[in-house]
């Protein structure tokens, strides 16, 4: 969506433009959507913070509420850096991990999730105002 207004200087009018980050026409997933994405699923998420840059990382999520995450760089099948919990609060994905986050304020959170194109979706930190977190594609349909 994308508001305008003027906004005067001492020389000429200019016009600022403000664009929200929501995505037309898509709205958060449901319990049940949510619960398909997180029944023993492994996304490959890439991080907004990046900037265009690279920025690939693989969470796996299973259905005892864990959640293995690995780091940036770090292959599929690698290691997890940590092991995290997950839960469905409303039409939220929460979850909180042991320190992975710690630094860069997610360690413990909750986002919504909305589809933006098919089998790619966009989470936005719940009161952030709709800014993307992180953008991610759900594996498993691919294997």
């Amino acid at each position: 969506m994308k508001y305008c207004f003027p906004a005067w200087s001492l020389f000429a009018p200019v016009i600022f433009c403000v664009v929200t980050s929501a995505v037309a026409g898509n709205e958060a997933l449901d319990v049940n959507s949510i619960r398909k994405l997180t029944n023993n699923r492994t996304w490959a998420l890439n991080w907004t913070a990046c900037d265009g840059y690279p920025c690939e990382a693989f969470w796996d999520w299973h259905n005892d509420g864990s959640i293995c995450a690995r780091i940036v760089g770090t292959k599929r099948d690698g290691d997890c850096a940590d092991d995290g919990r997950w839960r469905i609060d409303g039409n939220r994905l929460c979850w909180t991990f042991t320190w992975l986050g710690g630094g860069e304020g997610y360690k413990k959170m909750c986002v919504l999730v909305e589809p933006v194109d098919e089998g790619k979706y966009r989470t936005t930190r719940v009161g952030s105002g709709g800014i993307t977190f992180f953008t991610f594609v759900d594996l498993s349909d691919a294997d």
